[in-house]
């Protein structure tokens, strides 16, 4: 038969790998994979991560850097979401005013890093007429 101790371990080992189901109060490196996908709002976070990235020529096209600054960049826009569904319920709230500009221009400094044009993948070539390219420059 079980301790009471060895189940509150297994409690506690159970609660520390939950995935979450809110936006964090503050951004870490990794927010979307720690989020349960089963949720409206990972699933809404993920959607924009894929559009923005094939916006800018899709995933693999894209540096480590640009990959995390549009991981901070979708943060930043739902935490702004939040945010301004806030503002709406308590226009008085001037200190929330004050943050959401100060996320709107980082928003904006994070677009511009990663460009707000959209650009096609590269091209991917099957390796029949990569070989065919080959054998003509060859011959």
């Amino acid at each position: 038969m079980p301790r009471e101790d060895d189940q509150m371990v297994k409690t506690k080992k159970r609660r520390r790998h939950r995935k979450r189901v809110t936006l964090p109060e503050k951004y870490s490196p990794g927010v979307l994979r720690e989020m349960d996908h089963r949720t409206a709002i990972a699933q809404r976070l993920q959607s924009a991560y894929t559009e923005i990235t094939n916006d800018l020529g899709g995933v693999d096209s894209l540096s480590r850097l640009q990959r995390a600054l549009v991981e901070r960049f979708i943060y930043l826009e739902s935490a702004m979401q939040s945010l301004e569904a806030q503002l709406a319920e308590d226009p008085k709230a001037a200190e929330h005013l004050a943050r959401w500009v100060q996320m709107v221009n980082a928003l904006s400094g994070l677009a511009a890093r990663l460009g707000l044009k959209r650009r096609k993948p590269p091209k991917t070539v099957d390796l029949e007429t990569y070989v065919k390219k080959k054998t003509r420059k060859a011959g």
